[in-house]
């Protein structure tokens, strides 16, 4: 600050731009992963077979990092998504059978997920 002043002086603005285009790096490179990341809980999920419940904390895992991250890159909603997914997910790891999986239920809710990234961030394709 300019001990005269209340206004940032030059190095603080230059420091604070340098900061601004750094986050906006890491916002382009995570919205670029993320359907990525989404595709590969996907494919994990669809290759367990009968072993469901062994993919279950790669699943969580995955999801609750994307819930806490999402909001950090300006991805609200599907953090909200991936979060209540990620205690769903959470909520069938403490069950004591897998028939109360509902695995059709979670591809679906997957898929929203990367639905939810294709609408919000349009110049980005679901499908790289």
């Amino acid at each position: 600050m300019n001990a005269d002043s209340d206004t940032p002086d030059a190095a603080e603005t230059g420091a604070s731009l340098a900061v601004a285009q750094r986050m906006e790096e890491l916002r382009s490179q995570y919205l670029d992963n993320l359907p990525r990341q989404l595709q590969s809980l996907q494919a994990r999920l669809d290759t367990a077979g009968e072993a469901v419940r062994a993919v279950l904390p790669e699943l969580y895992e995955g999801l609750h990092a994307i819930a806490g991250s999402g909001g950090t890159f300006g991805q609200a909603r599907l953090s909200v998504q991936a979060h209540h997914l990620a205690m769903q997910v959470r909520f069938w790891m403490a069950q004591p059978d897998s028939d109360s999986i509902d695995r059709a239920g979670l591809s679906a809710q997957l898929a929203l997920l990367l639905q939810t990234v294709a609408s919000e961030v349009p110049n980005r394709s679901a499908g790289t």
